[in-house]
């Protein structure tokens, strides 16, 4: 029987490799949906899109999470140098619990550029 911390491991695994395609789709020249469906993919293809119900991410500011650039399956907005976003894919099962992995992104040199330095791999404080 799978425990419950290998299902969360697997799923914050998936989320991971989700959320680092998401920033490197995030670059000059790119359209919003298009990064939000470089990270959707990956979850989906996993059997876990039904799961991942909201947008990848939003611009920065002073607002409740409405600032442009809108990073999601409808975001029309083209990204542009020094765009400021988060990328925060996530994956909720209901009774299970969720993961989502959060990181702001600058587009500096055509490129998306992670702003936080937080490591990304997994602790576990409790084992079943």
């Amino acid at each position: 029987m799978v425990s419950l911390n290998q299902k969360l491991k697997k799923i914050y695994n998936i989320v991971l490799e989700a959320q680092l395609a998401g920033i490197k789709a995030m670059k000059t020249g790119a359209l919003a949906s298009d990064v939000d469906k470089a990270a959707r993919d990956i979850i989906s293809a996993y059997g876990y899109g039904e799961y991942f119900d909201h947008g990848l991410g939003h611009g920065l500011g002073i607002g409740d999470g409405c600032e442009f650039p809108i990073i999601n399956q409808k975001g029309t907005i083209i990204l542009d140098e020094g765009m400021m976003m988060s990328c925060e894919p996530g994956i909720y099962v209901p009774n299970l619990g969720g993961i989502r992995i959060e990181d702001d992104v600058v587009i500096l040199d055509g490129t998306g550029i992670p702003l936080n330095k937080t490591p990304k791999e997994i602790l576990i404080l409790k084992e079943e």
